[in-house]
């Protein structure tokens, strides 16, 4: 079925605008520039939010070939547009949901819809698994389950798809209800509850009720009778409805009543009775949340008519989700996207988009396995795949499986078939790899994890995972922050404090933000090798390396009047060369921490100078705040503004062209509005990092330190652990090993019971002195196996508790991770 233009535009309230000479097939929703594919049948929303307005990208679009807006406030040269239509809407997130509901009254089979605090996405995708060819099946995409997400996952619901499986979130009150309106599920599944997005409500009940409005249509809802307060929740909103409600737990109540689950090494097996017959099935894991997944998944395709002595010869083949796109460092100076998530048109569309948002100057290669489940005619399949790689701009297409074999007269893109993930390892050689940006993704019987090992330049078991989502949510909370036309400079100094430089960077890059800052010229140099065109501030500039800053258009900061003169004689020498630029500069001033900076005695001969150098502009003054995040120094803070706004005044009235000032850092953009100036400063706040708890609350979690446990034994009473006999068991104890040490940026100062890492659920304390590669923790009474994973620092354990431990603070804890620690960045 076509959705036209003509019939959706009387669906939503608007005005419209329109030049176009025949009606418009609606293929394509677009909210974000950066993410189009295709023009032909896309709807571009210029949807504004505090810190950006979608409808400055129109022009861009527009030359790009997208023909119909939908905009709040129709553009003063719309009349310059030919050939194209304005929707002018009240409000553009309102319309967007309004086409999805516009969708969802056309499609007439069965969804299952998703909610809870954790869980969604696995019980989603192990749905999924589960059903496999039984019926076609469209998912949301990865964890999109926002106002936007789900209105986009119901466009994709396409009219020949047998069922629709939607995970729905919700971070405050009065939101479900939009997302109800838009999804109207027929079978609900809660998973469990949490203390996420808490602060927005006023009590864990009053969550849960906001969460299941989701099911006030439903006619089935799936849920963990064990947990009491869902249950009671539950109950009371629609005891009285018509409703399946199909509680599952140990009550003898439970309509799929748990008899017992029976954890073995690398298995659990689930015994239950459902109407009144015993059975049971088994899964390839151990830990709780697998278990409960597992339940919820179980029943929902139960619910939809998959056999049940399928599902239990599936269960136990269930796969574990990254449920993110990872890049991670390869050999030969390449980059490794690894996307093992799922296989399809919509998801390779969305991993190709990754892979181009990271503005890397690098040969693209795109590793594809056979798109194993598709209801599509084959050839068209791999015409859209060719099409789609040849858009996004992929030089290589290296193809496995049979169905690329088959039809590779259809590929114009250069290609290289292989019939097996065995026969490309065999046949590969690493030399012919160097200088490239690689995606690997495939249907997960294709076991392309060994192909990302094969690329993977370390192997070392201790990994740091940086969440990139999490990082744009951060800085779009600190953008809302903002007064309007304030811009926004990114810290990304000392490697964008031990994360990754030109990672960072790329991602702040599609967030809009106007300006990086580095610490030494380095830094700013491999940014500009790798592709990152954002201005650059290089806060330490040294002598020897003002001809690279020149040469590379980073600008220095200006700090004193030595390193001035050092700056206008190295412009001259490199002038002499031929190679004439202007130098843009950022004069730092010292308002009273006593650091670098120039004082009130230093201003004259500073603006003497520059007049008397025509080529060297002043781009920006500013200044560091030594306290803004202690109230205690407020008075100091103040001063210090105080003294920045009379000298940066004065230097400004000498010259006759508009200079920035900006003194703000992460603490003062919360807590001294007034000195947001013309731009602020934003550091650990990316990285969530916040000035108070309150305000933490609001921010995500970035880093998570991660390693395994390697060995497990039992010590008797009076055993020593480690180096020197420094830990002595005072009773028998369960002792583990992990792979990470002083030399991956552990702390010795954490041995001996004074930190804790977190395995399964629980706080094990570190004992013994750590060693170089290795420390050992006590996990007596602690359920876990080797191989399980263990985590230092993340949102199970905040680094702020590391901190304390350390009597430190987050930023040391941060950059002293060590470089042969595995840096993996991931998208949700």
């Amino acid at each position: 079925m076509d959705f036209l233009l003509s019939n959706i535009s009387n669906y939503i309230k608007c005005e419209i605008f329109s030049n176009l000479k025949e009606d418009f097939v609606i293929k394509n929703l677009v909210f974000d520039s950066r993410k189009l594919n295709n023009a032909e049948g896309t709807i571009f929303f210029a949807i504004k939010t505090l810190s950006n307005n979608g409808q400055k990208y129109i022009p861009e679009l527009y030359l790009s070939g997208v023909r119909v807006f939908v905009v709040e406030n129709l553009p003063d040269d719309f009349s310059n547009y030919q050939d194209n239509c304005f929707l002018v809407v009240k409000n553009t997130i309102e319309a967007f949901q309004s086409f999805a509901k516009f969708k969802r009254d056309n499609f007439t089979n069965p969804i299952i819809a998703i909610t809870g605090s954790n869980g969604k996405t696995i019980v989603k995708d192990w749905i999924v698994q589960l059903i496999e060819n039984d019926k076609k099946v469209c998912q949301s995409p990865r964890s999109y389950n926002s106002q936007i997400g789900v209105a986009l996952s119901v466009w994709n619901l396409k009219e020949d798809d047998d069922l629709g499986v939607i995970e729905a979130g919700i971070s405050q009150k009065d939101e479900m209800e939009k997302l109800e309106q838009m999804i109207r599920p027929s079978i609900g599944i809660m998973t469990n509850i949490g203390d996420a997005h808490q602060v927005y409500f006023k009590s864990i009940e009053e969550k849960i009720q906001q969460k299941i409005i989701l099911f006030k249509n439903a006619d089935t809802i799936i849920y963990c009778s064990d947990r009491k307060i869902i249950h009671k929740e539950i109950i009371n909103a629609y005891k009285n409805s018509n409703k399946q409600l199909i509680s599952w737990g140990y009550d003898s109540d439970a309509v799929f009543r748990i008899e017992k689950i029976v954890p073995n090494k690398n298995h659990t097996t689930i015994y239950y009775i459902y109407r009144n017959v015993p059975s049971f099935f088994s899964i390839p894991f151990i830990d709780k949340a697998s278990i409960e997944n597992s339940i919820n998944s179980f029943i929902g395709c139960l619910i939809v008519g998959i056999d049940k002595d399928k599902l239990t010869q599936r269960t136990i083949n269930l796969q574990s989700l990254e449920m993110r796109l990872q890049m991670k460092e390869g050999i030969n100076h390449t980059l490794i996207i690894n996307d093992s998530y799922s296989s399809d048109i919509t998801s390779l569309e969305l991993a190709l988009t990754f892979l181009n948002q990271q503005n890397i100057e690098l040969e693209k290669i795109a590793i594809l396995s056979d798109i194993t489940q598709s209801f599509i005619d084959e050839k068209e399949l791999y015409s859209a795949i060719n099409k789609l790689l040849i858009e996004k701009k992929i030089n290589n297409l290296i193809g496995i499986g049979e169905g690329f074999k088959r039809n590779k007269s259809i590929l114009t893109i250069n290609n290289t078939i292989f019939s097996s993930t065995q026969d490309f390892l065999k046949k590969c050689s690493l030399k012919d790899y160097k200088d490239q940006i690689i995606l690997i993704k495939g249907a997960r019987s294709f076991e392309f994890e060994r192909i990302s090992r094969f690329f993977e330049k370390k192997t070392h078991e201790t990994v740091l995972e940086i969440n990139l989502s999490a990082i744009a949510h951060n800085v779009n909370y600190f953008k809302s922050k903002l007064k309007e036309g304030v811009k926004l400079m990114a810290m990304v100094k000392a490697h964008s404090y031990g994360s990754g430089g030109f990672e960072i960077a790329s991602t702040l890059a599609n967030q809009n933000i106007d300006y990086l800052a580095v610490a030494f010229s380095d830094e700013g140099v491999e940014l500009r090798n790798n592709g990152i065109k954002l201005p650059i501030m290089v806060m330490s500039p040294e002598k020897e390396s003002i001809a690279k800053i020149i040469h590379y258009d980073l600008e220095p900061e200006v700090y004193s009047i030595s390193i001035l003169k050092e700056l206008i004689q190295a412009k001259k020498d490199y002038d002499k060369i031929g190679n004439k630029k202007e130098l843009i500069i950022h004069i730092k001033l010292d308002t009273g921490m006593h650091r670098l900076g120039m004082e009130n005695i230093d201003i004259k001969e500073l603006v003497s100078l520059i007049k008397a150098n025509k080529d060297i502009k002043i781009k920006s003054i500013f200044s560091h705040l030594a306290g803004s995040d202690n109230p205690n120094l407020d008075f100091f803070t103040l001063k210090q503004i105080e003294v920045f706004e009379t000298l940066s005044k004065e230097i400004m009235e000498e010259f006759n062209y508009p200079i920035l000032r900006h003194i703000a850092n992460s603490a003062a953009i919360i807590r001294f509005p007034q000195a947001q100036y013309d731009m602020v400063r934003l550091g650990i706040g990316m990285y969530g990092i916040g000035i108070n708890q309150e305000d933490e609350k609001k921010l995500r979690y970035v880093h998570r330190l991660k390693t395994i446990l390697t060995m497990k034994r039992d010590i008797g009473e009076a055993e020593a652990v480690g180096y020197n006999m420094s830990y002595i068991a005072k009773e028998p104890k369960t002792i583990g090993v992990i792979p990470i040490g002083y030399a991956d940026g552990l702390n010795r100062k954490r041995g001996n019971e004074n930190g804790k890492v977190w395995i399964n659920g629980y706080l094990a304390p570190i004992i013994g002195n750590v060693c170089m590669d290795m420390c050992m923790i006590d996990i007596t009474n602690i359920e876990c196996v080797e191989g399980d994973e263990v985590v230092i620092f993340g949102e199970e354990y905040a680094v702020n508790n590391i901190a304390k431990e350390l009597d430190t603070i987050a930023y040391e804890v941060f950059t002293t991770i060590s470089s042969r620690v595995k840096r993996v960045f991931y998208q949700e």
